[in-house]
């Protein structure tokens, strides 16, 4: 084998060995339901940097070798594509809100349920106004919830209501 030839192999197999860590790179970040979008953004700009290189130096390559990275890299952009579309569709989906709305068939708003877990884990957290002001619910039907799922006790009040009978 002669100088020229080694080079050509040297050159073909760092393109494989390139486009292989790209793969794998892709594959792992594929394996999770919905993958990281700033992972997937970075994979997207890997591959586009790759493919700009194989394309600029296309001719050091064997044109079916060159073709085949070309059409395989194409195929991983468009998988790494749409992982981080629904990636991104996925997070403008928001975060669970805590409060379902049950109608009860009476007359009259709605019954507001809230998370038990996620009521347990900010009750520990934060006051019950601060919970009611999160939710956008009073402070009697948090209190309510927190009475109800056994996170709190129900108190006495504490001021002793006088009347006055002069009145």
């Amino acid at each position: 084998m002669n100088q020229g030839q080694e080079t050509s192999n040297d050159i073909t197999n760092a393109f494989r060995e390139n486009y292989y860590r790209l793969e794998r790179a892709v594959e792992a970040a594929l394996t999770t339901e919905f993958g990281d979008s700033v992972v997937l953004e970075r994979l997207r700009e890997g591959l586009g940097d790759f493919s700009v290189i194989v394309e600029r130096h296309r001719d050091l390559l064997d044109d079916d070798e060159a073709a085949i990275i070309a059409t395989n890299i194409t195929l991983l952009d468009e998988e790494v594509r749409r992982a981080h579309r629904q990636a991104l569709d996925a997070s403008h989906h928001g975060t669970h809100h805590p409060v379902t709305y049950v109608y009860t068939g009476n007359a009259g708003r709605p019954r507001a349920v809230i998370d038990r877990d996620w009521l347990a884990w900010a009750h520990q957290n934060r006051s019950t106004s601060a919970i009611a002001r999160y939710l956008g619910l009073s402070r009697q039907i948090v209190r309510d919830a927190l009475i109800e799922y056994g996170l709190a006790e129900r108190q006495e009040y504490p001021f002793e209501v006088q009347y006055s009978s002069s009145l």
